[in-house]
């Protein structure tokens, strides 16, 4: 995996990720060795780098599409946001292993642990059939320790509607379940 400095296209292309400016494929090429060996320290995985690379330059773009005079020095605001990726990328991997890990680490089950995972799976059940499908959409994204950016993204929704729907439900399942006073 190479990206070439010198590598030119004529104004844009199209990536999986979006558009992508020419200069901000030049400034890719610019850091590319520096952030190359710095993910494979952290990630040890060259292809899941370049991804997180031209997730980046896609976002760079729009950036700078928005406001061309928000960014002056190119290849080091690239950086920077790339290295924030990198960072987001690792927590979300440390937050799916840590859910893996307290799902793996049980004792033995006893009489009173299995019925107690039965009174949990039947409330569980009890909660979800209180949602509508977008709201367990949420949920379950979440329980896979995903953040709201990262839902937006996947869905294709605004991360902050996402959020708002989430608390909503939260208010209101804590309402039902509840028991008044």
């Amino acid at each position: 995996m190479k990206i070439d400095a010198s590598f030119t296209i004529e104004q844009t292309y199209t990536d999986e990720f979006g558009e992508i400016d020419s200069e901000t494929i030049a400034a890719a090429g610019q850091v590319w060795s520096q952030a190359r060996s710095w993910a494979l320290s952290i990630l040890s995985d060259e292809q899941a780098c370049y991804t997180l690379l031209m997730k980046t330059c896609a976002r760079v773009t729009r950036r700078r599409t928005d406001d061309p005079a928000a960014i002056e020095n190119l290849p080091a605001y690239l950086s920077q946001a790339w290295r924030l990726s990198l960072l987001r990328e690792l927590e979300k991997e440390n937050g799916h292993r840590r859910l893996e890990a307290a799902m793996t680490e049980s004792s033995p089950p006893t009489p009173n642990s299995v019925a107690d995972d039965l009174d949990r799976k039947i409330f569980l059940q009890q909660v979800y059939k209180q949602m509508d499908k977008q709201a367990r959409r949420i949920f379950q994204y979440r329980s896979l320790g995903y953040t709201f950016p990262e839902m937006g993204e996947k869905l294709g929704q605004n991360p902050d509607v996402l959020r708002t729907i989430y608390n909503r439900q939260i208010k209101k399942l804590k309402k039902l379940f509840t028991p008044e006073d």
